[in-house]
């Protein structure tokens, strides 16, 4: 038999747990991997939504250098669009330092920064440009473009120590944050392209929010790769897909989130070893090609197309493609005529 000492002193604990929780919510939406694309590619982040039917109209997102000065970075502001208002858990917008069109499919965004529809730029603050030591944050609606006040989520990599006293201190205080200060041997941790690209990534280890908030290279990895085997769009590690999934797993459909074209289909999606594509009433007068391109709009692949008077059905191989999101458009003199996203598994 519980005394009534006792029971008071598990009320006491409970509501001590239940409001540490409330004090330490989970955030809306999580940056999960960041690409320094050099000279040649778009600098790029990934953000993640946690929270289902989120509104992002007014967030921030931004870059920063070691000395977290405002002058040398770049902001940009979610408009206030309808297409903003009701965004699914699950869901991984890919943002890139370009004016790229809207692209959008399942629980997948692809949109340049600097497409004005969706984004909005502060005038004082440069271009987005990820730097070899550098923190990226997504910041809420209320919050200015300038300083860290206000930060919903950031990931950092390297070694901010020879920043001030103050900078250090504005480091400790952002929650939840990743960072990487230091490689395990000690040395500089930079994601300055060489003759592999680099990524900075979270490993998720444990499938929870949890694995968002937290410094070493247990919760962020660095990741070099070719431009051919970009991974944006897709889970990071088998654990972080695991998570992504369960967000999504809250979502059976989503209004917003519904692939942008009538005219193309293909299927099955996600697919191993070929995809069927179907293209109803494509005009005749001149070629049609078909381009695969990967997240950063890299072609990858293109083919004339066999078209004739009626729908066209066929098979498109991906033993050429690695795991990963890609796109699909099909093109007639110029212009764009179908586009659509597809996810090739291992």
């Amino acid at each position: 038999m519980i005394s009534t000492d006792a029971m008071k002193i598990v009320l006491v604990c409970l509501l001590f747990l239940l409001s540490a929780s409330l004090l330490q919510a989970q955030p809306d939406v999580v940056v999960n991997k960041i690409f320094n694309g050099g000279t040649n590619l778009s600098d790029t982040v990934e953000l993640l939504v946690i929270k289902n039917r989120l509104d992002m109209r007014g967030m921030i997102v931004r870059d920063f250098t070691p000395s977290l000065a405002d002058a040398e970075s770049g902001a940009f502001r979610f408009t206030n669009i309808p297409f903003w208002t009701n965004v699914s858990s699950g869901t991984l917008i890919v943002l890139a330092n370009d004016s790229r069109v809207f692209l959008q499919s399942n629980f997948l965004v692809v949109i340049g920064l600097d497409n004005q529809t969706y984004f909005s730029r502060s005038d004082s603050l440069r271009t987005f440009d990820i730097a070899a030591q550098d923190m990226v944050m997504i910041k809420s609606s209320t919050a200015s473009f300038s300083g860290t006040s206000g930060s919903i989520h950031a990931m950092a990599w390297g070694d901010f120590s020879g920043g001030s006293t103050a900078t250090l201190g504005v480091l400790n205080s952002i929650q939840p944050f990743l960072w990487i200060p230091r490689q395990a041997n000690g040395n500089q941790i930079l994601v300055t392209p060489s003759s592999n690209l680099r990524y900075v990534y979270s490993r998720s280890t444990t499938s929870t929010i949890a694995d968002f908030n937290g410094i070493g290279a247990a919760n962020l990895g660095l990741w070099n790769n070719a431009p051919t085997s970009v991974q944006f769009g897709v889970g990071n590690t088998p654990t972080n897909q695991r998570f992504i999934d369960s967000l999504r797993q809250q979502v059976r459909t989503s209004v917003l989130m519904q692939t942008n074209t009538e005219r193309m289909l293909c299927y099955p999606n996600p697919a191993d070893q070929s995809i069927t594509i179907a293209l109803p009433n494509i005009p005749t007068s001149s070629a049609v090609t078909l381009v695969c391109a990967n997240m950063l709009g890299l072609v990858l692949d293109q083919q004339l197309l066999p078209i004739n008077n009626e729908a066209v059905r066929f098979h498109y191989p991906l033993q050429h493609l690695s795991q990963g999101a890609y796109i699909l458009e099909v093109r007639q003199n110029g212009h764009i005529l179908a586009r659509t996203t597809f996810v090739k598994n291992p």
